[in-house]
């Protein structure tokens, strides 16, 4: 998620992120998949860019776990197999 994609907010207050890609778009790996996005110049225009790996935690308060503290708490994926 990139700043041309709603920016901060859009990554921290979504209760859902959905996202819509096709199997060209797969890489193996995260290390692929940011290489490609600055050899392809996506990042180059952009003042923020995020990675969501997960739900987030935190154990701050109280040493109470709580899960989805922050971003979304719901992942979609829709994923274009034909043309």
């Amino acid at each position: 998620m990139t700043a041309s994609c709603g920016g901060r907010g859009a990554s921290v207050i979504a209760p859902c992120h959905i996202v819509f890609a096709t199997v060209a778009q797969l890489v193996p790996d995260l290390q692929t998949a940011l290489r490609s996005a600055f050899k392809e110049g996506r990042l180059a225009h952009n003042s923020f860019a995020c990675v969501i790996s997960g739900s987030s935690r935190t154990a701050d308060i109280e040493k109470i776990l709580v899960q989805g503290a922050h971003g979304p708490r719901r992942l979609v994926i829709i994923l274009q197999t034909g043309r």
